[in-house]
C-alpha cells in the first residue's frame, strides 16, 4: 500500500510503483504482431493513442514520413511532418502517411524505449524494436491526391489574461505541495478565457491531463508548443508549460498526471467551473 503523506509505493514488476509501471510486453490493438495491409499509391490515416500506464512512445514507420493532422481534441490548422512521433501517456495524434513503399514489401512500426526521464532501466531491450507492421499487397494504384480534412476550429490564441494559477508539480507526486484529497479546490467562472501555467519541479516528466476541458499550449518546449486543441501535455522535468482555455464545458472536473501510478498516489486535483 501507499504512504498517504509521501506517496511512496512498493516495488512492482517493471520498476518502482512510485515511478510508474512500464511492463515488459507492448501490445498494439491488443496483440503483439499487428499487421496492417496497404496498397502502393494510396494514403493511410492512423490514430495513435498511448494507453500505457507510464511508458512514453517514440514511433516511426520504416521508409515513410508521417504528417500530423490532428491532436488530442481536433484537427490542426497547420499539419506538420515528423519522422518520429513522440507520445506521452494519454496523448493522441492523427497522422497521414503516403503509402509510397515497394509492392510486396513489409515495413515495421518501430518504438524506442527512450524518453520520459522516468527510469534508469527498462524491462524492454534498448534501442528500437518492432511493435506492428505495414504489408504492401501485390498491386499498386496511380498516385492519389492528398486527402483534405475538416477545417480546424483552433484559433491562434494568445495569453489574454494574467496567469490565473501556476500548478507546481513536485517531488513525491504532489501538486502545489499536496496530495489528493488535500490539493486545494480551484474555482472559476466558465466560458471565459484563462491562462494557466504548469511548472514541473520534479526531475521526471509528467503528462498533465485536464478532464472535460480542452486547451492550447502557448509556451513551452518546442516538443509541446504546437497550435491545436489538446487535453494532455507532457511537462518535462524542470520545465514549464503555459496553456490557454475558455473552460467552455461547465462542471467540476479533475486534473492529474496521467502516469496512472502517480495519479493513484495523489497527483491530482479538482477544478470547479460552473
Amino acid at each position: 500500500e501507499m504512504d498517504p503523506e509521501t506517496g511512496k509505493g512498493p516495488m512492482h514488476g517493471g520498476g518502482h510503483m512510485d515511478m510508474g509501471r512500464l511492463g515488459n510486453n507492448l501490445l498494439v490493438n491488443g496483440v503483439t504482431d499487428l499487421k496492417v495491409s496497404a496498397t502502393k499509391g494510396t494514403w493511410a490515416l492512423f490514430r495513435a493513442v498511448n494507453t500505457s500506464n507510464a511508458r512514453y512512445m517514440h514511433l516511426k514507420l520504416e521508409g515513410h514520413k508521417m504528417r500530423v493532422v490532428g491532436l488530442d481534441s481536433g484537427f490542426l490548422p497547420e499539419p506538420y511532418d515528423v519522422t518520429v512521433l513522440n507520445l506521452a501517456p494519454a496523448e493522441r495524434f492523427t497522422v497521414l502517411v503516403e503509402m509510397a513503399g515497394e509492392v510486396g514489401k513489409t515495413y515495421r512500426f518501430m518504438n524506442s524505449v527512450i524518453g520520459g526521464g522516468m527510469m534508469s532501466s527498462d524491462p524492454l531491450k534498448d534501442g528500437w524494436y518492432a511493435v506492428a507492421s505495414v504489408a504492401y499487397g501485390p498491386s499498386a494504384v496511380a498516385s492519389t491526391p492528398t486527402p483534405t480534412f475538416p477545417a480546424s476550429d483552433a484559433p491562434n490564441l494568445q495569453a489574454t489574461t494574467p496567469v490565473s494559477h501556476d500548478w507546481i508539480l513536485g517531488m513525491d507526486h504532489t501538486i502545489d505541495g499536496k496530495l489528493w484529497p488535500n490539493v486545494p479546490l480551484l474555482t472559476y467562472a466558465p466560458n471565459k478565457p484563462y491562462t494557466f501555467r504548469v511548472t514541473n519541479e520534479d526531475m521526471m516528466d509528467h503528462p498533465f491531463h485536464m478532464h472535460g476541458q480542452r486547451f492550447q499550449v502557448l509556451e513551452g518546449p518546442a516538443s509541446v508548443a504546437i497550435r491545436g486543441w489538446k487535453d494532455t501535455v507532457n511537462v518535462p522535468g524542470g520545465e514549464s508549460v503555459t496553456i490557454r482555455t475558455d473552460l467552455d464545458n461547465p462542471g467540476k472536473w479533475m486534473y492529474h498526471c496521467h502516469i496512472l501510478e502517480h495519479n493513484e498516489f495523489g497527483m491530482m486535483g479538482e477544478m470547479d467551473a460552473q
